[in-house]
């Protein structure tokens, strides 16, 4: 910076006009990068709210278990997923011929193995001609819809969590099922599909 005693005065602002020029550059640029990044990880945050949305929640079950299970039913279930090469799966087992326990299965991508991400205690309540089923985990019931394809496959449809209302009794809840059970934005869009494992 010794030279600058030699530039005349006009050089001087002109040199001084530049400088200043190249702050603002770096501080807009600086500022972009900043809003960008709060817009990358607004959207990272969005992306994992709606991919990872949950089923309607109750502390209360439709009502108590009394629809018998089909034997068939019991066993192992992967869903049908073509973009994964280790989709989840399901395993039930009965527990007195009404409640059932049924244990999910999802991959450790960093161990390389199958583990449980969640143990539900299940039963079924018909409403009308729709089956649903009440899956119980540590006192909170998840609700989906069923549907029995064959012995080799059935189909969940989860109730949208988009309901404000909540219940305190199951004979409420099941009235407002009833209501609302043959319309499509009742449940989340997407079903799923699971097949039968023969192990």
């Amino acid at each position: 910076m010794k030279q600058l005693k030699y530039l005349t005065a006009s050089n001087r602002i002109v040199l001084n006009y530049f400088i200043n020029l190249s702050k603002n550059i770096n501080n807009l640029n600086l500022n972009f990068m900043k809003k960008s990044s709060i817009i990358i990880i607004s959207l990272i945050i969005l992306a994992g709210v709606i991919f990872t949305a949950c089923p309607y929640s109750s502390t209360v079950p439709l009502a108590e278990p009394n629809v018998n299970l089909d034997k068939d039913l019991m066993g192992k279930w992967m869903v049908a997923d073509s973009y994964s090469d280790n989709p989840n799966y399901f395993v039930f087992s009965n527990i007195d011929g009404k409640k059932f326990k049924a244990e999910k299965y999802e991959f450790n991508t960093t161990d390389e193995f199958y583990e449980v991400s969640g143990t539900y205690i299940c039963h079924f309540t018909d409403i009308g001609s729709t089956r649903f089923a009440n899956m119980n985990q540590d006192g909170t019931y998840y609700f989906y819809k069923i549907v029995i394809v064959d012995k080799n496959q059935f189909k969940l449809f989860e109730v949208t969590d988009n309901i404000d209302e909540t219940f305190t009794s199951s004979t409420e809840l099941y009235g407002f099922f009833n209501k609302y059970k043959d319309l499509s934005f009742f449940y989340n869009k997407d079903e799923e599909v699971y097949n039968r494992v023969i192990e």
